[in-house]
């Protein structure tokens, strides 16, 4: 575990996302579950694994306008009837066929449907191609099995999931109960309205996103005591809190010394921006700190709080040249460079040409960027292990 000492002893990025990812294990393991209606369970997380309660396809299913037949038998065969989606035929008896639509139930005894296009007919009768058993068709249960598992246990539930759950006859299920989180903006000038809250909205916004039940806290001036109390209060009343700022090495930084007095699991990362992150528990429940500045505390969120709430996911991503060279200030660190999408390249937001002008040269100032809540209106991001050359493809998370 990590300690105090400013951040002498930094992690890289993947050691961050792994110790996260234990937390995130330990967490779950403790936060109540609930059954909800399917309709009312998009973005949540499976606390049980999702069971099949009905075969899909119901029952052997046309997938072809055109004629149910007995490939063991021989042509011509009597055209005997019609079957359509939700009007059936019944049996069908050798050497006969029975012209069927797409999504019809096959008849029974037939174990193969003829395309119409393949089909001749004549006085009733049918001649056609010789096909191989169950040629266009689905059968019983292909898709989904009863008793089978739809979806395993830690899953999120998204909108595009409730087809398959009403299909397979889940009506009701088990995830866990969103968590509680409570979001601690610090700083004297943010108590006195010298400067906005900005980073809280954003914060509160990004885990409602993501299944959470953010509340936002009144900030809290410079004061460890008060910051103390403060942290203490949340964590009786929600499962995890959030501070944001006062983790850097500056006089009136004071969440460090707070979060000291719990348990740290890991302080500061070889990440910019973000670097002045700390993972903590105080009173068995995780405290994450934030950095202060805009484009470090949504770096942190995305990357780190994300991956705690949610587990690692892929993000939508693209892959795109990059327009410009870009030079990073430490060879040891991760950076994360903010683009904005255009003419089919990935341009780095701060130099000139992008939307937001505050970088000369080639180096990728992060202690400039930082600063600018502009660079989270970015189309997306990539991250850089080292520097880049115009021209050189990266894979763009996409941020909208």
């Amino acid at each position: 575990m990590a300690s105090g000492g400013g951040y002498r002893k930094m992690i890289c990025l993947d050691e961050a996302l792994a110790l996260v990812d234990r937390m995130r294990e330990a967490f779950y393991d403790a936060l109540p579950a609930e059954a909800v209606p399917v309709d009312e369970a998009t973005g949540r997380k499976l606390a049980a694994d999702a069971m099949a309660l009905k075969n899909v396809p119901a029952y052997d299913l046309c997938t072809m306008d055109g004629y149910a037949l007995r490939t063991s038998d021989s042509y011509p065969l009597r055209i005997a009837g019609e079957a359509m989606a939700g009007r059936d035929f019944g049996p069908l008896k050798s050497g006969e066929a029975v012209y069927v639509t797409t999504g019809a139930r096959l008849p029974e005894g037939a174990d193969a449907v003829l395309q119409v296009e393949d089909a001749v007919i004549s006085s009733g009768l049918l001649n056609g191609k010789q096909i191989s058993p169950w040629t266009n068709v689905v059968r019983t249960g292909s898709d989904l099995k009863a008793g089978g598992v739809l979806l395993p246990k830690s899953n999120l539930i998204t909108p595009a999931m409730a087809g398959a759950f009403h299909a397979a006859g889940v009506e009701r299920l088990v995830v866990y109960r969103r968590p509680h989180v409570a979001v601690i903006a610090t700083g004297d000038e943010i108590c006195d309205g010298t400067v906005p809250d900005a980073n809280g909205p954003m914060v509160c916004a990004l885990l409602e996103s993501w299944g959470c039940m953010p509340d936002r806290k009144a900030p809290i001036g410079d004061s460890g005591e008060e910051l103390a109390c403060g942290v203490d209060d949340a964590l009786a009343s929600h499962d995890f809190v959030i501070t944001i700022g006062g983790v850097s090495m500056g006089r009136m930084d004071k969440v460090s010394s707070v979060v000291e007095e719990g348990d740290v699991i890991f302080k500061g990362i070889r990440m910019k921006p973000g670097k002045p992150f700390i993972a903590s528990y105080r009173g068995g429940k995780p405290v994450f700190s934030l950095p202060g500045k805009p484009s470090g505390s949504y770096t942190a969120m995305e990357l780190l709080i994300k991956r705690f709430v949610l587990g690692p996911a892929k993000a939508a991503a693209v892959n795109l040249p990059v327009s410009r060279d870009v030079a990073l200030q430490s060879p040891d660190f991760d950076y994360v460079v903010f683009v904005e999408l255009c003419d089919g390249e990935a341009r780095p937001v701060g130099f000139p040409g992008s939307s937001l002008e505050l970088l000369n040269g080639a180096e990728y100032n992060t202690s400039l960027l930082s600063t600018s809540a502009r660079t989270t209106l970015a189309d997306g991001y990539f991250i850089a292990h080292g520097p880049v050359k115009a021209g050189q493809p990266v894979s763009v998370n996409l941020s909208r």
